[in-house]
């Protein structure tokens, strides 16, 4: 569970900055026989116990033939972590693993079914101890389906699960409703769960929720048949607990929302939409064709879409820290449509259809969305977002915010996004793997640079809050594999420093045979407090998942 109280008195960063120092650095088998290898999703994510000083770390393999593993690795020796055990679930019986969470005595892993539109499933095992042999299942619960993000109760007996419901073939297209699961612990017994719908809150408000930027994007294709309810297109991704205890908070990022939970009442209790970050006074690189990074001001629009999210206390005030990372929403034919959808569009494509409303715009931005080198290769909005009257596109709308936000946690208001700093000092201290992608073996980070400015450029993805004494932390993971530390009084948070890993000259092959790929396409952060840690310093842990490889990192107050 991510939540911290960020209070107290205040180290002055003036005086220095906090920088990440690397510990160790650990890549994972991908099979029971011990086989790695680069993109095998070996791991994925992971969750730390401070009372064993042991880290549960999951992969995400998805081949029918392969077992799904749970590594359990201990961190006593932060520079020289060990695997002491690797659990294996059988893939006959589950489908993709997605997420672990460790709550007292109790870890829990969410898994997809085998037929990924069916329920999935959350285990329940108790916590491993030194000497142990096994890990020891205490039960399997049927969730809603594809569950992903999870969070416990601080009291460790309640466990939220957020079920993502994606659309796909089962006989023919469909796309299950999203929901969100609280599981009850009962230590006589399995553990009673709760699967709650949006159905009846949103049922006779579509249009209402929509007005406030909740986004319905997929309605069905009505010349095949298929009707898509609002409930229906509703994707839950993660999920963090409220200071108090009483909501869960569930990010549903193509619907570029939060939900808000009632832990008690085991209800839906509001629904917020983000709305749009305006780029005009900050500067980002949209094309992927431009022969490296161009970042430049545009007159244009995102769609913040965060994924991770957490909880956060800073002086008396509550904070949802987001990590905006953009999704876009696809079906194929292989998800059981005759039609394939596809909710967005290159602008120059756009342009060229004739489809945008110009008649406000200025000239450089009529000609930046027609050129590949600037804007024309962006991934925009395209299947919402239109002027009622005219049906044609008014504004450039991309995917992700490129950022971190905070959000007041009352009325989901924005008070603080990081702006287009990810991306600059990306660009100033690793310049050669500037919106860099990580998915060719024969080439290099630095032949992969730029790939992903067309798309969600350095894309957060993961994120955690913590405290160094009492100075308080936000790490942001993103897919180029870089880790950005921010601390400071958070009221204005400052960006700290901006850490990554490996080398970029060799072929991603190489650098993984040589340990030397980084934290490649990071998809979990976690920041181990003192007096957690088993060194006693701040940790922070990096889940690189095309690498499946946790890196290990001292926080460190380096002065001035």
């Amino acid at each position: 569970m991510k939540i911290i109280l960020l209070v107290g008195l205040f180290i002055s960063t003036a005086l220095g900055q906090f920088q990440l120092i690397k510990q160790s650095y650990t890549t994972f088998p991908s099979t029971s026989q011990g086989a790695k290898a680069l993109f095998s999703n070996a791991a994925h994510q992971a969750s730390y116990d401070p009372q064993e000083r042991i880290l549960y770390v999951l992969g995400a393999q998805i081949a029918i033939n392969r077992p799904r593993l749970l590594h359990v690795v201990d961190m006593f020796n932060p520079a020289a972590p060990s695997i002491l055990l690797t659990h294996s679930m059988d893939s006959s019986l589950y489908g993709r693993a997605n997420d672990v969470q460790v709550c007292g005595d109790t870890v829990a892993v969410s898994l997809d079914s085998p037929v990924p539109t069916k329920e999935g499933y959350v285990i329940l095992f108790t916590t491993f101890r030194r000497g142990d042999t096994q890990l020891v299942s205490i039960g399997v619960e049927p969730v809603g389906v594809d569950p992903k993000g999870m969070a416990f109760t601080n009291d460790c007996q309640k466990l939220v699960v957020a079920n993502e419901g994606r659309g796909g073939l089962d006989g023919s297209f469909i796309d299950p409703p999203g929901s969100v699961s609280i599981l009850l612990r009962n230590d006589l017994g399995s553990p009673a769960h709760v699967n709650i719908g949006f159905q009846s809150f949103l049922e006779n408000r579509e249009t209402e929720y929509q007005s406030r930027g909740v986004r319905w994007v997929y309605k069905g294709d009505h010349t095949a048949g298929i009707v898509n309810n609002m409930w229906d297109d509703l994707e839950p991704d993660q999920v963090t607990i409220s200071n108090d205890q009483r909501f869960a908070y569930v990010s549903l990022p193509e619907n570029n929302a939060i939900a808000r939970i009632d832990i008690n009442a085991y209800s839906v209790n509001e629904l917020f939409g983000l709305g749009l970050k305006n780029w005009t006074l900050f500067r980002t690189d949209g094309s992927d064709q431009d022969g490296g990074a161009n970042l430049l001001h545009y007159p244009i629009y995102a769609m913040y879409q965060p994924t991770d999210i957490a909880t956060a206390i800073l002086n008396g005030q509550e904070y949802i820290v987001s990590a905006n990372q953009g999704v876009i929403k696809r079906y194929a034919a292989a998800d059981g449509l005759t039609n394939s959808f596809d909710e967005s569009k290159r602008a120059r494509q756009i342009s060229l259809d004739g489809d945008f409303d110009q008649s406000s715009w200025p000239a450089t931005l009529t000609t930046a969305v027609s050129s590949n080198q600037q804007l024309g290769r962006l991934l925009i909005r395209e299947s919402d977002g239109r002027d009622p009257i005219t049906q044609r596109i008014k504004d450039v709308t991309a995917y992700g915010a490129r950022s971190a936000s905070l959000w007041q946690v009352q009325t989901m208001s924005l008070a603080y996004d990081t702006a287009d700093e990810l991306e600059t000092k990306e660009n100033e201290l690793y310049p050669n793997t500037f919106n860099g992608e990580c998915s060719n073996g024969n080439q290099s980070p630095l032949q992969q640079r730029d790939l992903r400015s067309d798309d969600h450029g350095p894309e957060p993805t993961a994120l955690a809050v913590g405290m160094s004494g009492t100075t308080p932390l936000i790490v942001v993971g993103t897919r180029t594999g870089a880790i950005h530390l921010y601390s400071d009084e958070l009221l204005v948070p400052r960006h700290q420093s901006v850490h990554r890993e490996g080398q970029t000259t060799q072929t991603w092959n190489a650098l993984y045979s040589a340990n030397e790929a980084g934290d490649a396409i990071i998809t979990d952060v976690g920041v181990i407090n003192a007096s957690d840690s088993p060194n006693g310093r701040v940790l922070v842990w990096a889940i690189g998942s095309a690498t499946g490889s946790l890196g290990v990192y001292e926080v460190s107050f380096v002065r001035k």
